[in-house]
């Protein structure tokens, strides 16, 4: 597994290490490394660019399948609302990474503040575990990880 090259670059190194691509090439048909300052977060915990997926789908020519772990409506009921042949988003969710390879995104808090900050991590069926590129260590999922995102990348083969 490839650890990220900077504190910017998880999302790159997420879809790298998911993918089999090595982060520098991506980072070179991007064209930057992510770690340009924006001026509106320089006084942030994580006050770089970073990266956005669109550049990384036009980089690699990604196919993806992007999955609301918490769906837009989810916020506004009480009562949660058949998906298709899932009872739930949460049993959608948990066959989706049963079957698939990708990309989660989890919202962080990191500082003292508790300043969110979202971190992407390497999503693998066959382990049902992810690997963090910035920790360079593997983990399982947990109820108190708050996961936003799951982009499917590479379906696992049956």
């Amino acid at each position: 597994m490839q650890i990220q090259p900077n504190p910017a670059a998880c999302l790159v190194a997420a879809f790298a290490n998911v993918s089999g691509k090595k982060i520098e090439d991506l980072i070179e048909k991007i064209g930057h490394a992510g770690t340009q300052i924006n001026e509106n977060n320089k006084n942030c915990v994580n006050p770089y660019i970073g990266f956005h997926i669109q550049e990384i789908i036009e980089a690699c020519h990604f196919d993806l399948a992007i999955t609301e772990i918490m769906p837009a409506y989810a916020d506004l009921i009480d009562i949660e609302l058949p998906i298709g042949k899932w009872d739930n988003f949460q049993e959608r969710v948990r066959s989706y990474l049963k079957q698939y390879n990708g990309v989660l995104v989890f919202l962080s808090y990191i500082d003292e503040n508790h300043s969110p900050v979202y971190h992407s991590v390497a999503w693998f069926c066959a382990t049902q575990s992810y690997f963090n590129s910035a920790t360079n260590r593997w983990h399982t999922l947990s109820d108190k990880d708050d996961c936003r995102i799951f982009w499917i990348v590479e379906p696992k083969g049956e």
